[in-house]
């Protein structure tokens, strides 16, 4: 009876366990999604002090519970631990840029003059935030189901994002600021950022701390857009994503940035030219092709003088404008020689602002440049290491965009672009906070590979194609 006993227990924990796993894994795979929703929603200048305890804010409280949740669930499934560290083995490449890069940050944040600050800051976006939505993501995905489910989820939050934008211009701009001259401090204050005016017309940022940051989420998550409207089947979804994009222009136009309202062009031309270029590569019209490759030249010389006449509104109109733009240039003539100076480990978290930024608050200054405040801060080194990663993961979706499959290539196509619009933002602005989902686009990047790799593994194989 004993002997019975004990096989009907471990026979019960056999099948317990995985049915435990299981859930688990599902349960992580929901709260990444919803992590991930969470990190383009809430504010990140927004944290919550409940019952005395130190500032907090749900995405980190989230980040930790998810941690938790993975941790179990890495130890408890064979099959998702085996796959994790699979996807870690395959891109060791990858790992080890990010880690050489972060190691260079850590060592800017011991050299800061605010130690203690510097290494909070780096808790609470890099350690809390950035890293471990990329490993989660890496961790939950689970092939091209998935990251659809993702991209539906940008788009929600691009949806939700550009009605908030649209309802905060009409609110502070026509109901409230209306009633206070620009330049007090209660408009100021109502603003919410000393960015809010430019030439008089308040700007919007959603729940973002600057309009650039809203400019770069919306502008990003527009080819996500295109791509959804384009796989569409039915009329009224098609109808929803034309809408959803229109409201996310209308909003990145309200943020009054030029970068914005460049990088809407670049996306959809961009694209355009790989849809094109795409067609022509599958499809047996043959005139239609070379009546095609006729106007494509035209096409190019097109959008190059559309961009050499729009240079003057990319310089600026106003005076305001074209102090911005000359700040920039500024900038890079004082902090290139001091990059000169400290180029292997930079001057330390902070002194790179103090140095070159300009004041944008009582106490805070801002460089209007992410590589040349990487460079100033960490070092050389840690911009050649950031530039690295976006190239590897820029190529690796080119080859993948090479493929037959329709449906992967254009998934390929419009994450690059994302991340070459994260790149060129970061040309004219610094601010980190949409970062997180820079890194979901990289962890997206790694899952299409590996689908495309099981894809071919699977296809069958004849005497011409061994």
């Amino acid at each position: 009876m004993t002997q019975s006993y004990r096989q009907s227990l471990s026979s019960s924990n056999t099948v317990a366990f995985p049915r435990l796993s299981a859930q688990l894994l599902q349960w992580t795979r929901v709260l990444t999604f919803l992590f991930i929703l969470a990190l383009a929603l809430w504010p990140g200048y927004a944290e919550l002090r409940p019952f005395g305890l130190p500032n907090i804010a749900p995405t980190r409280m989230l980040s930790l519970l998810l941690f938790g949740i993975v941790l179990i669930t890495f130890f408890l499934s064979a099959e998702a631990q085996a796959l994790f560290l699979k996807r870690l083995r395959e891109n060791g490449k990858l790992l080890v840029l990010l880690v050489a890069l972060y190691a260079f940050k850590g060592i800017s944040a011991l050299k800061s003059a605010h130690v203690g600050l510097a290494v909070v800051e780096l808790i609470k976006l890099d350690v809390l935030l950035v890293f471990p939505v990329f490993f989660y993501a890496l961790f939950a995905l689970r092939g091209r189901e998935d990251l659809r489910r993702i991209m539906l989820l940008l788009m929600l939050a691009g949806f939700l994002i550009s009605i908030m934008a649209l309802g905060e211009w009409v609110l502070k701009r026509n109901l409230v600021l209306s009633y206070l001259p620009i330049s007090t401090p209660d408009s100021q204050m109502l603003s919410g950022s000393t960015g809010g005016f430019r030439d008089n017309v308040y700007r919007v940022q959603g729940p973002f701390a600057h309009p650039l940051a809203l400019s770069e989420f919306l502008s990003a998550v527009l080819p996500i857009g295109i791509y959804l409207l384009l796989l569409s089947k039915n009329h009224w979804t098609r109808l929803l994503y034309g809408f959803s994009m229109v409201l996310m222009c209308a909003a990145i136009y309200l943020t009054r940035s030029r970068a914005g309202m460049g990088a809407v062009a670049f996306a959809v031309g961009l694209l355009f030219l790989v849809l094109i270029l795409r067609w022509l590569r599958g499809s047996k019209n043959y005139v239609a092709q070379y009546l095609i490759l006729l106007q494509i030249p035209a096409l190019l010389c097109a959008m190059a003088l559309t961009a050499y006449g729009y240079r003057d509104y990319f310089a600026g109109h106003s005076m305001e404008e074209q102090r911005s733009t000359s700040l920039r240039g500024q900038m890079l003539s004082k902090g290139l020689p001091l990059v000169a100076q400290n180029p292997i480990f930079g001057m330390g978290a902070g002194k790179g602002s103090d140095a070159v930024g300009i004041k944008t608050g009582r106490f805070t200054t801002t460089i209007d440049n992410y590589y040349l405040l990487l460079a100033l801060d960490s070092g050389l080194p840690s911009t050649l290491l950031f530039i690295a990663v976006l190239w590897l993961m820029l190529a690796t979706l080119w080859r993948l965009g090479k493929g037959r499959d329709r449906e992967r290539s254009l998934m390929a196509a419009v994450l690059a672009v994302s991340i070459l619009i994260f790149a060129l933002h970061a040309t004219i602005q610094a601010l980190t906070s949409v970062f997180p989902i820079l890194f979901v686009l990289f962890a997206m990047t790694l899952v299409l590979k590996e689908d495309a790799a099981a894809a071919s593994a699977t296809a069958p194989r004849g005497p011409l194609n061994v």
